[in-house]
């Protein structure tokens, strides 16, 4: 099956939306948050399985569209098939159109989807992102558990309703626990049948009012039932009263009808149709009427005319004549016209001539010859003449700013000059700076050798008192001479103290050999003394960045100093060339250069219409001698008429007035008769209609005919009257009692009344008797309840009651998912021995390559039911050991393993709604790898945030 194309009407933010999904097998719809994609897909599964009205409130379109739409599916059958789905229109069901027209409802398209609902095509053929973050939150052994339900049915559902059955049924029983719901009732149960047994014993006489009781409700419902059938006969006779005079009338009706009979033979609606025939003949009778009166008239009109009309020769020579005075006008105008235009071609040529304010005449103009090529000469020299103008002034206007450039560089260079220092005192203060950052360095070496050599000091001095000390302590115990020891002890004293004092001279010697006496310069002027070399290396680039600009202005002004003098020469030349033209044509020297191109056409022009009056005037000529042969021959049909040529028009127009009116009234005769024949013609039908009239009703004439019309008319009215009062009584009475009341059969009003009350009497004393019965129930009932409250027998009995409906309850709830435990079970073992090791063994092969070949395959332990992937390198490792991206691909592998070993059986299309968003580039290939594989028996449609370049749809 196949999605080719999708239409949304409205469906939350989608409206009025079209979607064509057949460009590839294997589909991206890509498009950022928010932007409608999991909207789509959700859209889909709504056409193809529905939702609930309440899961349907949250796709409501904002802008009040009807949720709905279309969508083109392929595959189903042998030809495309659309299928639509709009709230509120049929109950909310599909409608599928097939080809061919014929329209199929929901039944079909689940027959043809294997009955598969969507619960379990989101499990095999849909996923997304939030089944991952299920999976996360699950322990390690339920995961292995979830997995391999999925493995076996495409969803995790059937985990958990294991683990649900397993949990329901502990808490409703235990063989040997206390806690369980039906451990506790069984318990409470055997306490109360004990306390039962008990109370049973001390009342005795319970049971016998119990039973008079029944007896006494069992009174009062016949009773009851009594009171509502009497009730029901009071108001039926309440019903007939109200409405008799309504069942006389229709009585009465019907005995009229029964009278008017042997009216059966008069035609439907017949007297209205012989009114509308009547009316409809009228017009026509008065039609007929007033075409013989203009025909009477028209007539006369025709005898009179006939006599004063020109005969056919006399109209034919005033034709003639008549169109040779069309013709003497028609050369008229035009000689009028050609003696006009010679007239107005002088004038503009003249006028022409005074506004180019040159010195020539028309006669000077005629002579004047104008070479073809002159008009591109002028032009030619005009425009040498603006170009050099443009390029002088471009020229100057560059040289002035070339100067400006020159004499702004001059000042800066200046500025730049005076800014300079001398080079000796910059090379004075390099060597200063550098100096002293050599003493920086010689100064801090001195303070670390010093401070080495203060070690070395305190250390010898400790180790020369270590050694006194001993000498001390030895020469103490061996000699016993004063003076010796006075003497050695002195030794000792001065001895670190001539140590100290020679190693102080020689390291000072050292110290005035490493440092010199010199002036060291401070952080502050190293500083400044920086800055200042700093800011004249500046100083002299731009010095030198202002004479490489100075020097190239130079050189550019001296090239335009060039092109000026050029320009110069050029100009004499043209000059020379304009003073030509002038002598060559005086005409030209008051007019500026610019314009002789156009004088030019001017002049070419102007000898143009010199040209043209010349024709003119022969035409004018060749006018005046067709007008004198025309009038001669005007004068030859005219001479029998004895008419003068003025008179022509207006004797040819009355003449021909005269033919006009009499052809048309003779036309118009004509005309009449016709159409008098066809009146009579047109009456015909409706007088042979109104004979059939007659011969339907039986009737000779129209006063019989119109008599039988009025009664027939009052029978109908009469049964219409008869059927209303029929309808109206059929409201509260059966059919039979109609009918017996059309044959006369009901009472008199004056019995009924008696019938009425009757039973009202009858309906008081059954009340009274219902009142004494039920105060002898409620005396049973108060004693009973006495005994009650004396006693706990009752309560006991309805607390046993209580107990045993809800031991029965709990039992049957415990029943119920044991055998529905042992039925998952038994469908878990069949699926499993059939389908999952062709499932695990396409999963194997889709996690090696999602994990780019670190784990192999998956093995499924047969005594455990426990999942292990191995790496290449042969080691086995369980679902927990596993990183949580790869539990993702793992769960991926065995969503795609099952949809493939289920697409021999049943194709379906596959929607993806960002499954891959954790996955890296490589991982994100190899999916994409796979999915192409599968889109050979899947349709796939992949909703995601990210552009690959796959076939794709981008919503915006």
């Amino acid at each position: 099956m196949r999605i080719e194309s999708v239409h949304i009407y409205g469906f939350g933010k989608w409206q009025n939306k079209q979607f064509y999904l057949n460009n590839s097998s294997l589909l991206e719809i890509t498009g950022e948050n928010e932007a409608g994609k999991s909207t789509l897909r959700q859209f889909i599964l709504y056409m193809l399985f529905g939702l609930p009205s309440k899961k349907l409130e949250k796709y409501l379109p904002k802008q009040g569209a009807q949720i709905g739409g279309r969508m083109v599916i392929s595959a189903l059958s042998s030809k495309e098939v659309t299928v639509e789905r709009v709230q509120g229109k049929n109950k909310g069901k599909a409608i599928i159109y097939l080809e061919n027209g014929k329209r199929e409802e929901e039944a079909w398209l689940l027959q043809h989807i294997r009955g598969i609902d969507r619960a379990q095509y989101e499990a095999i053929y849909s996923f997304d992102s939030a089944d991952l973050r299920q999976i996360h939150q699950l322990n390690n052994d339920s995961l292995n558990d979830v997995l391999l339900a999925v493995g076996m049915t495409g969803s995790d559902r059937i985990y958990y309703a294991e683990k649900k059955l397993e949990k329901d049924r502990s808490d409703l029983f235990k063989p040997f626990g206390k806690k369980p719901a039906i451990n506790q009732v069984l318990a409470e149960l055997s306490m109360l049948k004990k306390k039962l047994s008990v109370a049973k014993e001390e009342e005795a006489t319970y049971n016998d009012r119990l039973t008079k009781i029944r007896a006494l409700e069992e009174e009062i419902v016949q009773l009851e039932k009594s009171i509502e059938e009497k009730q029901a006969h009071q108001l039926q006779l309440e019903k007939i009263l109200s409405y008799y005079a309504q069942i006389e009338e229709y009585y009465l009706t019907i005995q009229q009808l029964d009278r008017l009979t042997g009216l059966t033979d008069f035609p439907a609606h017949g007297l209205e149709r012989y009114k509308r025939l009547k009316e409809e003949l009228l017009p026509y009778k008065s039609e007929n009427l007033m075409l013989q009166r203009n025909i009477e008239e028209i007539k006369h009109k025709l005898d009179t005319l006939s006599d004063t009309v020109f005969s056919e020769e006399d109209i034919g020579l005033l034709k003639q004549a008549m169109e040779l005075s069309d013709a003497i006008k028609q050369w008229k105008k035009q000689k009028n016209e050609h003696e006009q235009k010679i007239k107005n071609i002088e004038v503009e040529v003249h006028t022409k001539l005074q506004s180019l304010q040159i010195t020539l005449s028309v006669e000077e103009l005629e002579a004047l010859t104008l070479p073809f090529y002159l008009e591109e000469l002028w032009t030619d020299l005009s425009k040498q003449k603006d170009q050099l103008e443009l390029e002088n002034q471009y020229i100057r206007n560059e040289l002035q700013a070339l100067d400006k450039i020159i004499k702004e560089l001059k000042e800066k260079k200046q500025s730049c000059q005076s800014s300079l220092v001398d080079a000796a005192i910059i090379s004075k203060y390099q060597q200063e700076v550098e100096k002293s950052k050599i003493n920086r360095e010689q100064q801090s070496q001195i303070k670390q050798m010093t401070n080495r050599q203060a070690g070395k000091t305190s250390y010898l001095l400790s180790m020369i008192l270590l050694i006194v000390g001993l000498i001390i302590a030895i020469g103490l115990v061996f000699w016993k001479n004063e003076l010796l020891w006075g003497t050695l002890l002195v030794i000792v004293t001065a001895l670190p103290f001539i140590y100290f004092q020679l190693n102080r001279r020689i390291f000072n010697k050292w110290m005035l050999q490493m440092n010199p006496t010199e002036t060291f310069l401070t952080d502050e002027d190293i500083t400044k003394r920086e800055e200042i070399i700093s800011e004249q290396d500046k100083v002299q680039q731009l010095l030198d960045k202002v004479e490489r600009d100075l020097k190239a202005n130079q050189v550019e002004k001296l090239k335009l100093e060039e092109r000026a003098s050029s320009i110069q020469s050029r100009y004499q030349q043209l000059q020379e060339k304009i003073t030509d033209q002038i002598e060559a044509y005086p005409f030209l020297e008051n007019i500026v250069l610019t314009y002789w191109p156009k004088l030019y056409q001017q002049l070419m022009l102007l000898q143009e219409r010199i040209i043209e009056r010349y024709k003119e005037q022969e035409k004018n000529s060749s006018c005046r001698d067709q007008l004198k042969q025309l009038e001669s021959k005007q004068a030859e049909a005219l001479n029998p008429l004895n008419i003068d040529a003025t008179e022509i028009e207006e004797k040819l127009t009355a003449e021909e007035m005269k033919r006009k009116e009499y052809l048309q009234l003779r036309n118009h005769y004509q005309q009449l008769v016709d159409e008098q024949n066809h009146c009579i013609d047109r009456q015909q039908p409706y007088l042979e209609e109104i004979s059939l009239l007659f011969q339907a009703a039986n009737t000779k004439d129209e006063h019989e005919f119109i008599e039988k019309g009025e009664r027939t008319h009052e029978k109908r009215e009469i049964e219409k009257k008869a059927s209303q009062l029929f309808d109206s009584l059929t409201v509260w009475m059966d059919v039979t009692e109609i009918n017996k009341i059309k044959a006369g059969e009901y009472d008199d009003e004056v019995l009924l009344k008696k019938q009425l009350t009757k039973i009202s009497k009858e309906i008081d004393d059954v009340k009274e008797k219902w009142k004494q019965k039920s105060q002898q129930l409620s005396d049973q009932r108060a004693a009973l309840e006495m005994l009650e409250d004396r006693e706990e027998v009752s309560l006991l009995k309805h607390q046993i009651a209580l107990k045993k409906e809800k031991l029965e309850k709990l039992a049957g709830e415990w029943a119920i998912d044991q055998i529905a435990l042992e039925r998952l079970l038994q469908a878990k073992n069949r699926y499993y021995e059939i389908y999952v090791p062709k499932v695990f063994q396409h999963a194997s092969n889709y996690f090696s390559r999602l994990t780019l070949g670190r784990y192999q395959q998956l093995v499924l332990l047969e005594e455990s039911n426990w999942i292990q992937v191995e790496d290449r390198e042969g080691f086995f490792y369980t679902v927990d050991e596993l990183s949580q991206g790869t539990k993702d691909q793992l769960y991926i592998a065995i969503r795609l393993a099952l949809s493939n070993v289920m697409a021999k059986d049943l194709s379906l299309p596959f929607l993806i709604d960002d499954g891959f968003v954790h996955f890296d580039q490589y991982r994100k290939e190899s999916i994409l790898e796979i999915l192409q594989e599968l889109s050979e028996d899947h349709q796939i449609l992949y909703f995601t945030t990210e552009v690959s370049s796959g076939s794709m749809i981008k919503i915006n």
